[in-house]
């Protein structure tokens, strides 16, 4: 993460970069997450916010998302993103899709925002390494993170009949650093991934028609959408 212009509009603190590249190589970009430096309207005060965007194929932004839920190390130098920012979905040339960054995964009630919204894929970029289970975790299991990361991942993209991306740093093994970059989706679990925990790239072809057809087998989406339904939190 960088300190970034405070102007808080995209086109300022993303660059021409990430969108001329998008643009020229015919793709959608998620470029991470980045720290961005924003004024709080009611206070005044400086805050540093974890920010990710959806760039499209021809350069546009097509989405944004502040961080809501922050690792316990990070809380002492990030803020909160914006209450009323919320987690939104939003169309692009790959259907609805929703952003989350890291240790959002961590949290089902995140998903469901989305997937409410109808979102089919959700992008996750992460910054997630093996030793944020700490001494503690380490001892019970050095994977541990490794774990935690698979099983989210899988149980989301089945929970929630969505595509789910996960996009995580790559670094050496010996520095902590745990990989687990993968696509999941239901049915099949896991359909692609980066081996090992280096920097990788790996190019996965998802036939987004599981979705539906798992969504016809568990009806995720039309028990959230019902007039009676139990929970606190409905479409």
């Amino acid at each position: 993460m960088f300190r970034c212009s405070a102007d808080p509009r995209p086109q300022y603190n993303l660059g021409a970069g990430n969108k001329t590249l998008a643009k020229e190589c015919n793709i959608n970009i998620v470029p991470g997450s980045i720290a961005e430096l924003h004024t709080d309207p009611t206070t005044g005060e400086e805050k540093l916010l974890n920010v990710t965007y959806f760039i499209d194929n021809t350069g546009e932004i097509r989405g944004r998302y502040e961080k809501r839920n922050l690792w316990i190390p990070e809380r002492q130098f990030v803020d909160r993103g914006a209450t009323d920012s919320g987690h939104v979905a939003f169309d692009t040339p790959l259907g609805k899709v929703g952003l989350l960054i890291c240790w959002d995964l961590a949290f089902p009630e995140a998903f469901r925002e989305l997937v409410m919204q109808g979102a089919k894929m959700i992008i996750v970029p992460a910054y997630w390494k093996l030793d944020d289970a700490g001494e503690v975790g380490r001892r019970w299991n050095a994977e541990s993170e490794r774990v935690f990361v698979d099983a989210a991942v899988v149980s989301r993209a089945f929970e929630n009949t969505a595509a789910v991306v996960f996009c995580n740093v790559g670094g050496r093994e010996e520095e902590g650093y745990a990989g687990a970059s993968q696509v999941a989706v239901p049915f099949l679990g896991c359909v692609g991934r980066v081996e090992g925990s280096g920097e990788g790239m790996s190019v996965v072809e998802v036939d987004m028609g599981v979705l539906d057809e798992a969504e016809g087998v568990y009806r995720v989406r039309e028990d959230l959408g019902r007039e009676d339904w139990h929970y606190g939190y409905k479409r």
